[in-house]
């Protein structure tokens, strides 16, 4: 499984490996979450569990079948702090579900991931949505379910989920892993 955390976007794919070294895309997906509206009655803290519940609610509903990694992108240090709690909740949720899975959890960095797939690490959303394109010519990208969801953000968060997967695919648990089913 792969994982672009986020908090406005997260990104997250499923795929199979079948014995011949195809890949299948199981299932790929952006959850879009958005501020309470309840300015004055939610406090901040709240607001981010809810839409963290959201996303592992709607994570949940979606994989029927479960993955034998987890990988994700290491969450940033950023400067605002708001940001950087956001997807450090949606981290730490990705660490406990590996963790009750009994699954190894895998980390990349966004540059490993833009040097990876493009060999370049200045990569656009663009250049890493073509690359995935090609990996995954019969990837469904995700569009945009409304107001402030941009179809453009969730495809890129959706190819993010997927290309941190072939970033981690040089790990040698996931190495291993591959090897057992042969």
């Amino acid at each position: 499984a792969g994982f672009d955390p986020g908090f406005k976007y997260v990104g997250y794919s499923l795929v199979r490996f079948e014995p011949d070294g195809t890949q299948v895309i199981e299932c790929l997906n952006t959850v879009y979450t958005e501020k309470s509206e309840r300015k004055g009655s939610v406090r901040h803290a709240s607001d981010m569990f809810r839409r963290s519940q959201i996303v592992w609610a709607e994570i949940r509903s979606k994989w029927l079948n479960l993955p034998n990694a987890i990988c994700t992108e290491t969450p940033p240090y950023l400067r605002n702090s708001s940001i950087t709690a956001a997807i450090h909740l949606v981290s730490g949720a990705l660490t406990l579900y590996a963790d009750i899975l009994k699954v190894p959890l895998l980390e990349t960095t966004p540059g490993e991931v833009k040097l990876c797939l493009t060999k370049k690490r200045s990569a656009t959303k663009e250049e890493i949505i073509a690359a995935m394109t090609k990996i995954y010519p019969n990837a469904t990208w995700p569009v945009s379910r409304g107001k402030g969801c941009e179809s453009t953000e969730m495809a890129s968060h959706a190819a993010d989920s997927l290309a941190v997967i072939e970033s981690c695919l040089c790990d040698p648990v996931i190495i291993a892993l591959r090897g057992l089913r042969k």
